[in-house]
């Protein structure tokens, strides 16, 4: 079995439709951006790259992502979310990011958000670093500029040096995430766990883009382990990223199950939950199939 190198590097094709998205042979680049729309139906794909100096092959995981600006319940708590892994108002995460782009060029992050943005109440926000600032800033927005106040986060996605950063800062923090998620299982079973294979880095990565962890679903993931003895990595990352979908929020029960699911197998995946029925599907599934079980070195 030959190992797999990741690289830093996340390959994000955003195109206006997902399902046209196509990444020509050999698949040498490391990076591309055929199209950085901001539009709907964007994927994002994790790309790494094969441990073959004379082959370097880039091949991924996709799930669906998008890099604009959207509406979050109040309920839900979190105003607003934007990028291309969608980070939260509410939850804190927007922030830094947006505090990462307007340091590295506060000229043309100001210059994206016109007068009708209130943008010193969010400039303060992020001075700040408080989240609950930057909510209602957000929350205000959508009441006060229903019609305009998505239009400076699609400005801010046509700036080459603010998609550099979402790129870096999203590979950087779901890299660490999806580790901690390793070493969680490797605590159940070591042996399983040695050496990871592709797959199962994609699907975790895919639990660490939605849902971050595995510690809402520790137990129950315990819990299956021990009464169903899984025998292969498969069957094992298969029980944590099902466990973990179930402890979602039932709203997104069924599209976790599905999108984790879909990637495991490489091919859409059915499932039904609380009354949602999700199958999530992507063009490029096939593009892992070939190593899916091949394990990624240095992990």
């Amino acid at each position: 079995m030959r190992p797999l190198y990741v690289t830093r590097e996340v390959l994000f094709l955003t195109l206006r439709d997902a399902s046209r998205v196509v990444i020509p042979a050999p698949w040498a680049m490391r990076y591309v951006e055929p199209a950085f729309s901001g539009g709907l139906g964007a994927a994002l794909c994790l790309a790494a790259a094969l441990g073959n100096a004379k082959r370097s092959v880039v091949v991924m995981a996709i799930w669906d992502a998008k890099n604009t600006a959207r509406r979050v319940s109040r309920a839900l708590g979190g105003g607003m979310s934007y990028g291309v892994i969608q980070w939260n108002a509410g939850s804190g995460t927007l922030a830094p990011v947006l505090s990462a782009m307007r340091s590295a060029d506060p000229t043309s992050f100001k210059a994206a958000f016109p007068a009708s943005s209130n943008y010193n109440a969010l400039d303060s926000a992020l001075t700040k670093g408080n989240s609950g600032d930057l909510y209602n800033w957000a929350v205000n927005q959508q009441a006060t500029n229903a019609s305009g106040w998505k239009a400076p986060f699609q400005n801010l996605a046509r700036i080459q040096a603010f998609k550099d950063i979402q790129v870096a800062t999203a590979v950087r923090e779901r890299h660490q995430h999806v580790m901690a998620m390793i070493e969680f299982l490797r605590s159940l079973s070591s042996d399983l766990m040695k050496n990871v294979e592709l797959v199962s880095y994609c699907a975790l990565f895919d639990v660490a883009v939605q849902q971050q962890s595995l510690k809402p679903a520790a137990e129950a993931i315990k819990s299956r382990v021990a009464s169903d003895h899984p025998t292969s990595q498969s069957a094992l990352v298969r029980i944590a990223v099902e466990e973990r979908a179930k402890a979602a929020k039932h709203v997104y029960v069924a599209d976790c199950m599905s999108g984790r699911i879909g990637i495991i197998q490489q091919s859409p995946f059915s499932y039904t939950a609380y009354g949602q029925t999700s199958q999530r599907t992507n063009v490029n599934f096939n593009l892992i199939s070939q190593d899916a079980h091949a394990y990624v070195c240095k992990i």
